[in-house]
């Protein structure tokens, strides 16, 4: 199972063929939002400021089922972090997260592995006198 993030964003378009000012003024509104929005209803009222025509709420996410530009700037988000501008084919994106639900992990703790290698550790050493002894045994038959 992987980590599922609720996701909110702004798109801003940039249509095929535009100038390169055009993207560049995208990317420079994107970059003030990104800076301006400090929680996801603050991203989703700034949504509606600047028109975005894609919905704000993206919603529950598994984080592997995102595009790879997307997942790359997902991943290293903070809950209420707002990412920087994503270059897309079509626009420049903005997306926060505003939950994580990371899967559980079926790993055992750092104290019991330490106590399953101390185990081990004795067992052998345990193992190893016996060796010892039954080397150095000497019986002696009475008569």
């Amino acid at each position: 199972m992987a980590a599922v993030v609720d996701l909110k964003q702004i798109f801003l378009p940039v249509p095929a063929g535009a100038a390169p000012d055009v993207r560049q003024s995208q990317r420079s509104l994107a970059e003030a939002v990104s800076g301006t929005a400090q929680s996801c209803d603050d991203l989703v009222e700034l949504a509606k400021e600047v028109k975005s025509p894609a919905s704000a709420d993206l919603g529950e996410v598994k984080v592997g089922e995102l595009a790879p530009a997307i997942r790359d700037q997902v991943t290293g988000l903070t809950v209420g972090q707002v990412s920087r501008p994503i270059d897309l084919p079509n626009g420049v994106m903005v997306v926060m997260v505003c939950s994580r639900t990371a899967p559980p992990s079926n790993l055992p703790e750092a104290a019991q592995i330490r106590a399953q290698l101390e185990a081990q550790r004795f067992e052998i050493l345990a193992q190893r006198y016996i060796r010892d002894l039954r080397r150095s045994a000497f019986v002696e038959p009475r008569v």
